[in-house]
């Protein structure tokens, strides 16, 4: 049985005045929770059921929206209630129709006439137990989409439409979705005088011009008053999507019509998107089950051919419901003398994921409190990481370890992200999900035919494409290893997370870990863009408080100071080449190499002249530095603070020059004869 735990969904629950308690998840199979056979089919079958309900629901909020911008009727809020209201209207459910809006009826009447033969309304009247927490799942859903993807948006939409404005497409996004009520006159991106109060060139004030002039429109198209994002006013975002979405597709649409006749066009920015979710990776989605719907379930049940014993206490008293728990699902599996079950579980008929409520907080707040030199008493082998997240490597990092008070050299490795990738089992999902999804090829082709869907026209055209393969795309990642392969890439990712969280603070030891704050370039709290889970990292080493003390570290200008000499570093160059169209290798010339850097100070102490830097390499010792200047007590150096500082620095102010801090920090002796040549 393959039982992971998972804090990532976790939040704090106040159990009573003097006990807290963290929601956490327990990732198992569902067959090692739920042990009834009969169940776990009623189980599948409800997925299943669910799923459809799901994919149509999405598609028909959509509909329904457009239609509703199209006619400028008043948008309702996108809640639970109104994700019901849709879901009743999909489906057949036992609802009244005095409980829904004649409007969205409507809607209703016209999305069910686009229905092809043979596909009708979801029968759902068992599931009307479901349904509460699925338009729950759906409303927030639906507001993370809207709120969370509204820089993105506005920047890719600026990408295409004013790709002369590149320098100032971060920030007119910015004063778009985070702060819509500042004074363009306070925005120093926008001004058109230096901080000396200097005319800028013409071609810069042209420039400065135009942005401000596309910021006032899009604050004018896009009505926030704050940059608070509440999910109640997440609805009033819809207008403004919806102008976005109209100029993408008629600009999709012209240069269709240009391709037509023959014209020869470079690759678009512009990308289609949609108002609402969608369900377009047919992957089966997890579906929760909580104790009102699991009774349900279980009234469904036959022993012997005879039904099971009916709750006496209508849909059961707590006694019962609790013996029903115990009955039919492996509490045992969940549940310790500190973590209870929280009577609730989500599953996609492969895996489960099972609601616990601990007694004890599981993870540590990471708050870097002065160091407490008593954290180190009676320990014998105490370790030091700097650890430096990136891209092409998950981690890199930095060992110095003291054992019995002798000082052992500082020693370097990393963990890459083609390692995590087979590690977790990643590259070996996507080529088995790569074959299995060229068996429905021609349903996806069909769903991605060019049309104009900010329009009812196109969208009563998708309506109907959608509502006839998509079951059977379902079904089909049903019926294959999809959901198997999921469960898989989870289990072996906690194992590579492991395996990271042994190689930066291993067992053996009391380790303090000083951990880059860099969290990846750009990019939304749902997508970033780097390679490696780091918030699971991070929140496996704060969970090992017997053996690690966690610190965060500022990685300002870590990469591009030498650990040596302090002194700023320069890329290395080299010859570049590419492919044109017809496959040759063409020259680019000299560009610069990220990843390698150079120091062409003189030599200084023990370091040798023109050393040659691995970028996560010189940045791991540098925070490893910085971890241990702060545990000592020293102040961080002006060489890796913003420039104002460093030019009020004095040697008064610091008392420290790079040579001195490095053997004072006994990483001289030992490690600064050590380079890492590339």
């Amino acid at each position: 049985m393959d039982v992971v735990e998972d804090t990532a969904d976790a939040a704090a629950l106040l159990l009573d005045d003097d006990t807290n308690a963290v929601i956490s998840t327990i990732k198992m199979k569902l067959a090692s929770f739920v042990t009834h056979k009969g169940l776990q089919s009623l189980i599948n079958t409800a997925v299943l059921k669910a799923n459809y309900a799901l994919a149509e629901t999405y598609m028909f909020s959509n509909f329904h929206i457009t239609r509703l911008l199209r006619d400028n009727l008043a948008l309702p809020q996108l809640d639970q209630k109104f994700f019901y209201q849709c879901l009743s209207v999909v489906t057949i459910m036992n609802t009244r129709a005095k409980t829904v809006p004649t409007v969205m009826l409507e809607s209703a009447a016209q999305f069910n006439m686009l229905r092809p033969d043979g596909v009708g309304m979801v029968n759902a009247t068992d599931l009307m137990d479901l349904m509460p927490d699925l338009a729950k799942t759906m409303a927030t859903m639906a507001v993370n989409h809207l709120w969370e993807n509204l820089k993105a948006r506005v920047k890719a939409f600026l990408k295409w439409k004013h790709p002369g404005l590149k320098a100032y497409w971060d920030t007119i996004a910015f004063f778009v979705s985070d702060f819509p009520s500042c004074p363009i006159a306070k925005i120093d991106k926008l001004k058109l005088s230096n901080k000396k109060g200097k005319r800028l060139s013409a071609a810069t004030v042209a420039k400065r011009v135009a942005a401000t002039t596309v910021l006032t429109e899009l604050r004018r198209m896009c009505p926030l008053k704050s940059g608070n994002h509440y999910a109640s006013s997440a609805h009033k975002l819809l207008p403004f999507y919806a102008n976005m979405h109209r100029e993408v597709e008629q600009h999709l649409a012209e240069r269709r019509a240009l391709q037509a006749r023959g014209v020869q066009l470079k690759k678009t920015k512009a990308r289609r998107f949609t108002l609402l979710p969608e369900k377009s990776g047919f992957t089966v989605s997890y579906i929760p089950i909580c104790e009102r719907f699991m009774v349900s379930l279980v009234s469904k049940l036959k022993h012997d051919g005879r039904p099971v014993e009916k709750f006496t206490g209508g849909r059961g008293t707590a006694l019962e419901c609790e013996a029903m728990w115990e009955k039919y699902c492996n509490l045992n599996a969940v549940e310790t003398k500190t973590r209870s079950f929280h009577r609730r579980f989500l599953t996609d008929g492969c895996g489960s994921s099972v609601l616990t409520d601990s007694r004890q907080a599981l993870v540590q707040s990471n708050t870097n409190e002065p160091w407490d030199p008593k954290l180190l008493n009676g320990k014998k082998k105490v370790g030091y990481s700097g650890t430096d997240p990136g891209i092409t490597d998950v981690v890199t990092v930095a060992h110095f370890k003291v054992v019995d008070g002798t000082n052992e050299p500082t020693e370097t490795s990393s963990y890459s992200s083609s390692r995590y990738h087979e590690k977790a089992k990643i590259k070996l999902s996507a080529r088995r999900t790569a074959r299995w999804n060229e068996e429905t090829s021609d349903e996806h082709i069909i769903l991605s035919r060019d049309m104009d869907t900010s329009t009812m026209e196109g969208q009563e055209a998708l309506v109907t494409d959608y509502l006839d393969v998509v079951r059977g795309l379902i079904d089909h990642r049903f019926i294959k290893g999809y959901r198997n392969m999921r469960f898989l890439r989870h289990v072996f990712k906690q194992k590579a997370v492991n395996e990271i969280c042994d190689m930066i603070a291993p067992p053996d030891q009391f380790t303090i870990v000083g951990f880059g704050d860099w969290s990846g370039p750009g990019g939304t709290c749902i997508k970033r863009r780097y390679c490696g889970p780091l918030q699971d990292i991070k929140r496996e080493l704060k969970r090992r408080t017997d053996s690690v003390s966690f610190r965060t570290v500022w990685e300002y200008l870590t990469s591009m100071t030498c650990h040596l000499t302090w002194q700023r570093l320069t890329n290395m160059v080299a010859a570049s080449t590419t492919r044109n169209r017809n496959g040759d290798l063409v020259s680019k010339g000299p560009s610069k190499v990220h990843k390698v850097l150079h120091c062409k100070t003189s030599a200084r102490g023990n370091s040798p002249k023109n050393t040659t830097w691995n970028r996560d390499v010189n940045a791991s010792r540098n925070i490893l530095m910085l971890l241990m200047l702060e545990i000592r007590g020293f102040n961080r150096p002006a060489e890796f603070q913003p420039l104002p500082k460093r030019r009020a620095r004095t040697k008064a102010s610091d008392g420290l020059a790079a040579p001195v801090a490095s053997q004072s920090l006994s990483l001289g002796a030992s490690s600064s004869n050590q380079m890492e040549e590339i």
